[in-house]
């Protein structure tokens, strides 16, 4: 009898002396209880306080934490160490992972990143600097079934949206060839060394289409066919059509081919007809050609080699050559028509005396 008396002494004392287990109160958890709850309290034996309780509701299972006294719920954090974090927040449901700062409004708030190794379809927002959607590894994408939008400040609007057949459109949602961009202000392409150091634009500013080189010591612009350079737009506004360094308002290296060239030029020979010029006797002209082997106010082949040729200033040399010629020829002329006569007369007097 005395043996019974202590071996149940024993197996009473058990749960006091060892209290080996984390759970502390158990109430209603017997197989015959439709409460099926579970608690763990914060305290020992007493079922009141913030605790863990894990029960059934209903057909669902449910894990929270809750303050008896206050009725109300608590936060439910997951801590494996000192630096990680995982709180579902007692007011909305909200989860943050390796955060502390609840915004208050966002359900899913992530300090770090997101990975996942299956597809997954997602809506991010941030309010951080720098934010980015990245996907990499092999045949890694970022793809939407309808279409992927970067939306700006402003009232949500899609500041860059990429379309199922690839467009990518910046500043319109409906980006009709493979890059659209749109504003109703200037707007334009630039790209540029990390420094800004050179700079190239693209751009359209007041109906007009600009294509400009900036930067350091003034870049000049060129256009590239074939690897090659075919022209070039020096930054003091010479340029070049087969050279690199035109030393003119236009230089070309080849031939030109046109229509129609109109050259405007101040300083028309007509000067040659006015009552005041010095029309060189035919005698000077001869003596200059035989002295220069040229004609007087005309390029040499010397010059023409050395610094080629203006063409308007060769029109007006060769002008007034005509000029002066034609001059000449009406000369000539006079002389002609007052020889005539005098033969005229010669030939009158003669008549007469062979009449005799």
């Amino acid at each position: 009898m005395k043996r019974s008396r202590l071996l149940c002494i024993i197996v009473l004392s058990i749960p006091f002396i060892s209290k080996s287990q984390t759970l502390q109160s158990v109430t209603n958890g017997g197989n015959n209880t439709t409460s099926n709850l579970i608690q763990i309290t914060g305290v020992d034996n007493i079922h009141s306080g913030a605790g863990l309780e894990l029960f059934r509701y209903g057909t669902d299972g449910i894990i929270q934490a809750y303050d008896r006294s206050a009725s109300a719920p608590n936060k439910l954090r997951l801590q494996p160490n000192a630096g990680s974090l995982t709180t579902i927040n007692d007011a909305g449901g909200r989860l943050l992972v390796n955060s502390t700062v609840d915004d208050g409004t966002t359900a899913l708030q992530v300090r770090g990143d997101i990975k996942s190794s299956n597809g997954i379809y997602r809506a991010l927002e941030g309010t951080m600097p720098n934010n980015i959607l990245m996907a990499y590894g092999y045949n890694a994408t970022v793809q939407d079934y309808t279409s992927i939008k970067v939306a700006g400040l402003a009232a949500n609007t899609a500041e860059l949206r990429l379309i199922q057949n690839g467009n990518v459109g910046i500043g319109t949602a409906t980006p009709e060839t493979k890059l659209d961009i749109r504003s109703s202000t200037p707007t334009g392409l630039r790209v540029s060394t990390g420094d800004n150091q050179y700079v190239g634009e693209f751009k359209w500013n007041a109906g007009v289409v600009q294509l400009s080189a900036a930067g350091y010591g003034s870049p000049d612009f060129s256009l590239l066919t074939g690897g090659v350079e075919r022209m070039r737009v020096m930054n003091g506004g010479n340029v070049g059509i087969g050279t690199a360094n035109p030393q003119s308002k236009l230089a070309v290296n080849g031939d030109i081919t046109a229509m129609k060239v109109k050259v405007t030029q101040s300083g028309w020979p007509d000067y040659v007809f006015h009552q005041d010029y010095k029309l060189p006797t035919l005698k000077e002209v001869e003596e200059y050609i035989t002295i220069n082997k040229r004609l007087p106010d005309v390029y040499s082949a010397k010059e023409v080699e050395k610094n080629g040729l203006d063409v308007g200033e060769m029109n007006k040399q060769l002008l007034q050559k005509v000029e002066e010629l034609t001059l000449y020829l009406i000369a000539e002329h006079k002389k002609n028509i007052e020889l005539e006569e005098k033969i005229s007369r010669l030939d009158t007097r003669l008549n007469n005396i062979e009449c005799k």
